[in-house]
């Protein structure tokens, strides 16, 4: 996977393109697809709310959660499946976030509760990152 320049145009940062899906069989369900950044200051993952309303998820509950400047706010939780890097992760709870106005970028965030229960190598020198790359994948291998 690779670095670049998804979130801002002064800093790159890991990114990558994801699929969404409704249901657990995703050969039949409906899909999305949306570029994201590796989010690990994000606790769970988030997708944009345009994105989202074309799955017709069902919603889960609705939550108050801080930003990173310390504000909060609530936002709806639903429960979809998700691949990323090749790797699909089942019935995991996403954010629905708002979409962002012109010139800014609509992208969603991979949080942790995916990212910590993976291998996650980031080399920023070669501008790479892998996800579950197994016992033997280190900085120098990607």
């Amino acid at each position: 996977m690779i670095y670049g320049n998804l979130q801002t145009d002064t800093c790159i940062g890991p990114q990558c393109n994801i699929t969404v899906y409704n249901s657990g069989n995703a050969k039949q369900s409906k899909s999305i697809s949306v570029d994201a950044i590796i989010d690990t200051g994000a606790a769970i993952t988030c997708i944009p709310k345009s994105k989202l309303q074309r799955l017709n998820l069902i919603l889960s509950r609705t939550i108050t959660m801080r930003d990173a400047n310390g504000g909060s706010c609530d936002r709806n939780v639903y429960f979809a499946h998700i691949t990323i890097a090749g790797s699909t992760f089942e019935n995991y709870e996403v954010i629905e976030i708002s979409d962002r106005k012109p010139p800014h970028k609509n992208y969603a965030l991979v949080g942790r509760n995916i990212l910590n229960i993976n291998k996650v190598v980031l080399n920023g020198v070669e501008q790479k990152w892998r996800l579950n790359c197994g016992e033997k994948c280190d900085i120098a291998n990607i």
